[in-house]
């Protein structure tokens, strides 16, 4: 069940107290493939007595904070780093005292919680945080996302009897309904590696300025709410290049290197795997995330090849499997999928993702293995299900889809992480396909075995990720090491794939030295993910109570975040504003700052609830039908325009997509003939240079017209439907009709087909 999240006017507290957040700036400096940040909270008590002001916020999943500072008109406090208790004792002692104290601790690697304690009657305070996080890159690109609001997450029964109150407060703070007094301003600096194409934000309205290889960003509009997440995305004129970023280790005489590579890989003809879809059926998904999840679903459904296995599996509260086990690949389980999928709902319940996830794993096949996992991930037991997925790591790995405003970043990249998977998110406003499509595509390179990375005699005391990361076809693959000495040399990345050996090299020079403190600290970050996702014996429900349980590994993250002064699990910021006797105060009041509620959260009426468990899930879904009326319940039997337009898909791409058929052939129909631009008489004419006009003949006409609009008109799309092409040439290759003979005549009778189509359809 979700713990109990209280929704409250806008201007007040649950108490009916005035809001004491006025505020967030984040001011944002993008360069290569690193981000620096920081973000500027602004408290004001405007009561007549002294309060507490706790706030609860998200963060990226793999930022590095490094920097606190309070400012109180000039003067300026600067945080440290301690351990998590000796901070919290200092927290509490100068309290006590009748001090001013700022506590910022992290309750989730992506959650975090700032104490503004005995903040005096009319007093402003600035609070600011620094972090640094590595951007996701694309070939052509790159994303940037600022978390700005914590999605109400559902807390299994077994957590809510073990977890702290504070922790279950602030991971599921209170929340309002419209607009807060405190809003968000957002300005980037962004400098590239070529020049920049273009700059896009499909979740807020921006102002962009373009000069070459920089551009600078800010949101436009007034009193923008916190109830979305920021996401940036920028295309550039050149494809990133492979490099190293070096620079001085932070407190020591060392080096920390920051290898990027982007691994070009020969295309291989993909052997059979298993495809086991794990649906997200939960009440958070209502409206929008739920169709995104169904076409996402639907497109994977269409990807498969003859030889792979599948099944569905819906989760919520309780979970449904479309088969008991995964079955082959054939006309009548895909149609059953199909059919399935375009009746899903969000009418489960809560999100008990870890049983769903227990049960698919436990039932493995005798192929290789990908579990598809679409979900908004709103849920408070990421750890217990990150650590779930790491023991079947070689038997399984897990690509995510984060889907919707709010998803939880750290359990869409964990489980990715834990298995040698991907992650991809889709926002609402954004293409489904390219991300769904591109996953296949990772899902169909062959696996690449024994990646080793060979440091040219260099000796690196510390290198990280501890285990390397796979290697997709043009993903960067990246790595860090930790040197006590420097010269000029090479670097090799190796790696053996489907039989084949794959060398990549880099130079070091020690001449070309970063001046900043992004790369330690991203190889800090990544080092101290390392320890904490380590597995471990699983002796509680908290990551903390693991760390317990394991002295020296606990020891091992205070004394990395302390050295980098980063915060970790076990590591936390604390200032503390030394007062005069006169100004001291030991009598405060708790004032929490409630947090906006995600946009399209649940759906429309959904969103109006402040949490439900499995005994009221059908009162909520007959609220739902009320109000919305039966739009979820799709019961479409094909892909018609009418479901086309319904799931949001209009275009010619997605249709082309989603009318190819199990075998990879297309079939005429009116809609297709429409979209193509084509008639009936053309169809004829190619009938009649034929010289048949069986089913099979009028399918391959389909078929090649088809490919040539692909290549034609999407080529720059050619990762989406490269596996859809692939499917459909080997269908050419077996058809039974011969193409007719051409001079010279080519080898291949895929081309064969495509140059006299070419040759005919030109004339027509």
């Amino acid at each position: 069940m979700f713990a109990a999240a209280t929704l409250t006017s806008s201007l007040k507290t649950p108490k009916g107290d005035p809001i004491p957040l006025r505020g967030v700036d984040f001011k944002v400096t993008i360069r290569d493939v690193g981000a620096w940040v920081t973000v500027a909270q602004h408290f004001q008590n405007v009561e007549e007595q002294p309060i507490e002001a706790v706030y609860s916020f998200p963060l990226p999943e793999g930022a590095a904070i490094c920097g606190f500072e309070v400012r109180l008109g000039e003067r300026v406090i600067t945080g440290r780093v301690e351990e998590k208790e000796t901070a919290f004792a200092q927290y509490d002692e100068a309290i006590q005292e009748g001090h001013g104290a700022y506590l910022v601790d992290e309750d989730r690697p992506n959650i975090f919680t700032i104490s503004v304690g005995n903040l005096l009657p009319q007093q402003s305070v600035v609070v600011q945080i620094a972090y640094v996080q590595e951007l996701d890159t694309l070939p052509d690109g790159g994303r940037f996302v600022i978390p700005t609001t914590i999605s109400p997450r559902y807390v299994p029964q077994e957590q809510l009897q073990t977890a702290s109150a504070s922790e279950l407060l602030h991971i599921n703070p209170p929340r309002v309904l419209g607009s807060l007094p405190y809003g968000l301003t957002i300005q980037v600096d962004l400098a590239a590696s070529s020049p920049i194409r273009s700059v896009e934000s499909p979740s807020h309205p921006i102002r962009c300025l373009l000069n070459g290889d920089q551009a600078t960003v800010e949101l436009v509009g007034e009193n923008i709410q916190l109830d979305q997440d920021f996401v940036l995305s920028y295309a550039l004129q050149h494809s990133h290049r492979p490099h190293i970023l070096l620079a001085k280790d932070m407190g020591s005489e060392g080096y920390v290197a920051m290898v990027n590579f982007w691994p070009q890989l020969a295309t291989q003809h993909r052997q059979p795997q298993e495809f086991i879809f794990l649906i997200d059926r939960s009440g958070s998904m209502g409206g929008e995330s739920i169709r995104q999840a169904k076409m996402a679903l639907l497109l994977c459904l269409k990807s498969m090849q003859p030889g792979d296995q599948l099944n569905v599996y819906g989760f919520g509260s309780s979970y449904e499997k479309l088969f008991e086990r995964s079955q082959p690949y054939t006309v009548e389980t895909l149609a059953t999928a199909t059919q399935h999928a375009q009746t899903l709902d969000a009418d489960l319940g809560g999100t008990e993702v870890y049983r769903a996830l227990e049960d698919a794993l436990s039932h493995l096949g005798n192929l290789p293995t990908n579990i598809i996992l679409l979900t908004d991930g709103q849920v408070s037991n990421e750890q217990e299900v990150i650590q779930l997925a790491q023991q079947y790591r070689g038997r399984a790995r897990i690509f995510t889809f984060g889907i919707g405003r709010g998803a939880d970043e750290l359990l869409i990249r964990g489980l990715a992480r834990a298995t040698d998977g991907a992650a991809e998110f889709i926002f609402p406003g954004e293409r489904i396909e390219p991300k769904v499509l591109q996953q296949f595509a990772r899902m169909g390179t062959p696996y690449a075995e024994q990646v080793k990375l060979d440091w040219g005699g260099l000796t690196p005391d510390w290198v990280t990720p501890r285990v390397l990361p796979p290697l997709f076809h043009n993903q960067r693959w990246t790595i860090f090491g930790r040197f006590p000495g420097l010269h000029p040399t090479q670097v090799r990345l190796r790696a053996m794939m489907a039989g084949q050996e794959y060398t990549w090299e880099l130079a070091i020079d020690p001449e070309q030295m970063d001046a900043t403190p992004v790369v330690p600290l991203l190889f800090a970050r990544s080092a101290l993910r390392d320890l904490e996702e380590q597995p471990m014996p699983d002796t509680g429900s908290r990551q903390q109570d693991r760390q317990q349980a394991n002295p020296t590994h606990r020891e091992a993250i205070v004394n990395l975040g302390c050295r980098y002064q980063l915060m970790s699990s076990a590591t936390s910021f604390v200032a503390i504003e030394r007062r005069e006797e006169g100004d001291k105060t030991a009598e405060m009041k708790l004032r929490r700052v409630p947090a906006a509620l995600t946009r399209g959260w649940g759906g429309s009426v959904a969103s109006i609830l402040p949490a439900f468990s499995p005994r009221n899930t059908r009162r909520l879904r007959l609220a739902c039908a009320r109000a919305m009326g039966d739009v979820m319940g799709i019961r479409a039997s094909s892909f018609s325009g009418e479901f086309l337009r319904a799931e949001g898909i209009p275009d010619l791409f997605s249709l082309l997509v989603l009318k190819q058929q199990f075998d990879g052939s297309w079939s005429w129909d009116e809609e297709l003939l429409n979209a193509v631009g084509w008639s009936w008489d053309q169809v004829t004419q190619m009938m009649a240079a034929l010289g048949t006009d069986t089913e099979e003949a009028r399918n391959i006409i389909a078929t090649l017209l088809v490919l040539q609009v692909l290549q034609r008109d999407f080529r720059e799309r050619l990762v989406e439907w490269w596996l859809l092409a692939q499917k459909a040439k080997q269908w050419l290759r077996n058809v039974s009709v011969t193409p007719p003979l051409m001079e010279p005549e080519p080898v291949d009778k895929v081309e064969r087909w495509q140059v006299w189509f070419s040759s005919v359809a030109s004339g027509i």
